[in-house]
């Protein structure tokens, strides 16, 4: 009997794994490798990682523990001379220094909390537990990154679940290894990235599935583009994806009668030019905003803003592409051109044909909405970087719009942007040019990604391991 029940077990988990085989391999992969990314990227290497720190620290409203960071962890383990330093490797004669605890104790009535905080909550909360807990600071940092990849697993691994299509893309994209060194350390994409992705599995959810759409569905949609808006605002606008659902599948009542969505059927092109006016008016009131003369002038100046953006793609984009994948650190270990190529043939590969049985499919007009969401998402993050570029040359930013201009025409690229900024968008791009034929041989495709993700994460490994131990 009890053999029996053993084996009718054992009949369960498979099938539990064979339903869920793209979910099964995210979370196995992204445990295994993102503990990896946390060690063998050492503190403080990963872009900017000292400046969130010190945005923790403010947006939580508590003093003096990023100081302590900065001098202990930072300066004293020399920590700090590893950017730029291709042959410097983690110092191994800091177990003294590993230590040493925070003299600041912390408590609850410490902290005032800021709304920007949702920038860095999985982070913050493994950090300050480990402060409570009053664990050796270079432990809290180590908490900060695996909170920080919790929170990337059960976010993406719920993505990956409700998408009704392209979960193999969407577990590709997630453990892209540009993307699971960002989402195992303390920075805005380890909360940009997971929520990007779940807000765009929810609305393909309610699409490909052909299901009515509810208050409900609302909130939840508001509550991710909410915390998009505050991470990092362009990528907000993901939300619009939410046009793609037929009009009739909306079911928005007020009471037991009322159909506000009725409303919405009927005056849906005057709703738009609200919308569009609203957004004009949030333009008008914030025109002193570095970053909005920035795209006011490229508005006003369209030919001269194209040749910028001409320029500097073709300066940075192979860059970009290998940012998107693989340059690690403080962007001084890369993975080689072969390595970029194999990655863009499995992504063409798995595109090209679907995994899952859909009856549903993606409109022409609404493949090229998708690509048109996308393609301003890039061109405001281009904006938002071309303001920072006019700051890196030191160009004063308190200046009228008509300066702002002769700004545009003075410089000849844009710095700043990074390949991995594409990540939160690449489901909503991938899918938008998929084919439409489903995939025959199921076990040797997937048999084939797992032995990708095996290579790669050996390919990585050895970089990293190689670079900084």
């Amino acid at each position: 009997m009890e053999l029996e029940n053993i084996k009718l077990l054992i009949e369960k988990i498979k099938k539990i794994i064979t339903n869920n085989i793209f979910l099964v391999i995210f979370i196995i992969f992204s445990i295994i490798e993102g503990m990896f990314f946390s060690y063998a990227v050492p503190f403080g290497q990963v872009p900017d990682e000292m400046t969130h720190y010190r945005f923790i620290e403010n947006e939580f409203g508590t003093d003096g523990f990023y100081s302590e960071i900065e001098s202990v962890l930072w300066i004293d383990a020399g920590y700090d001379q590893l950017p730029g330093n291709s042959e410097e490797k983690v110092p191994n004669d800091n177990d003294n220094i590993n230590n040493i605890r925070f003299h600041n104790k912390l408590k609850i009535s410490d902290f005032n909390l800021k709304i920007t905080c949702l920038r860095h909550v999985p982070a913050a909360l493994g950090f300050y537990l480990g402060v409570i807990l009053n664990l050796p600071i270079m432990t809290c940092t180590r908490m900060a990154e695996l909170f920080s990849l919790v929170f990337f697993i059960v976010i993406g691994g719920l993505a990956i679940k409700i998408t009704p299509i392209k979960k193999d893309i969407f577990v590709f994209c997630l453990l892209l290894p540009m993307c699971l060194q960002q989402c195992a350390s303390v920075n805005y994409d380890a909360v940009l990235i997971p929520c990007s992705f779940l807000l765009t599995a929810y609305v393909f959810n309610l699409f490909y599935n052909n299901k009515e759409v509810f208050w409900k569905d609302i909130i939840i949609i508001a509550v991710l583009s909410f915390v998009l808006f505050i991470v990092k605002l362009p990528y907000a606008l993901i939300c619009l994806i939410i046009c793609i659902i037929p009009l009739t599948n909306y079911k928005l009542y007020i009471g037991k009668k009322f159909d506000f969505s009725i409303i919405v059927k009927k005056f849906w092109p005057l709703i738009c030019i609200v919308i569009m006016l609203l957004g004009v008016l949030y333009v008008y009131t914030h025109r002193s905003n570095p970053e909005i003369k920035t795209m006011v002038s490229d508005f006003l100046n369209i030919p001269v803003f194209l040749k910028l953006l001409r320029n500097t793609y073709e300066s940075f984009a192979y860059y970009h592409l290998k940012q998107l994948v693989g340059i690690f650190g403080w962007l001084d270990s890369e993975v080689g051109s072969l390595y970029v190529i194999i990655v863009f043939c499995m992504l063409t590969f798995m595109n090209i044909e679907k995994y899952e049985e859909v009856e549903k499919e993606l409109k022409v007009h609404q493949r090229l909405f998708l690509l048109l969401i996308a393609g301003i998402i890039v061109l405001l993050i281009e904006m938002a970087m071309q303001s920072y570029t006019y700051e890196y040359w030191q160009m004063d930013r308190n200046v009228s719009l008509e300066t702002y201009c002769d700004y545009l025409s003075s410089i000849t690229i844009i710095l700043g942007v990074q390949g991995r900024y594409w990540i939160p968008i690449l489901p909503m791009i991938l899918l938008s040019v998929s084919g439409i034929n489903e995939r025959k041989n199921k076990i040797v495709y997937i048999s084939i990604q797992i032995i990708y993700y095996i290579l790669s994460f050996i390919y990585v490994a050895g970089i990293l391991l190689n670079r900084y131990w």
